[in-house]
């Protein structure tokens, strides 16, 4: 499943709120640069708890800032950013794209087509970057029915 985890942020320490909503801004950030500006509309808070997790158990070196984006124009946003971060971006891309394709499989043909055009730009250079990893999603999502060329 995916885009089912999201934090009981009112059970949070106004420090983890803002480290968590950095962490969420940061991937949101990463997929802009390392997919495209529409591939951002897949975010999932599910990589920002993934994010959390690895960054806890390594404790990477993190640079950050505030900035105003498309969403929160007015008022900039702080962001966080480090390996693990734009790890979670490139694999919210790959998810997203084979959820939208998994939905065309499941009958949803106009999901399937804006997966593609959505995610589809991003999804080959994060291959070639994880290519494990996009091999595993790959073959959970769809066994051997569908492939990454497939056209809707």
């Amino acid at each position: 499943m995916f885009g089912l985890v999201m934090a009981d942020v009112k059970a949070l320490t106004e420090q983890e709120q803002q480290r968590y909503y950095g962490v969420y801004c940061g991937i949101c950030r990463q997929i802009r640069e390392r997919s495209s500006n529409l591939a951002r509309l897949g975010l999932s808070y599910d990589m920002a708890f993934l994010a959390l997790l690895h960054m806890s158990l390594y404790e990477p070196e993190e640079e950050g800032g505030e900035r105003a984006c498309i969403l929160h124009p007015v008022k900039p946003r702080s962001w966080i950013s480090n390996p693990y971060v734009e790890y979670c971006a490139d694999m919210n891309v790959v998810l997203s794209y084979f959820k939208g394709l998994d939905d065309r499989q499941d009958g949803k043909r106009l999901a399937g087509k804006a997966a593609q055009v959505l995610f589809g730009d991003g999804v080959d250079a994060i291959m070639e970057r994880y290519p494990r990893q996009y091999e595993a999603i790959r073959s959970k999502y769809h066994n051997t029915d569908v492939r990454r060329d497939c056209k809707p």
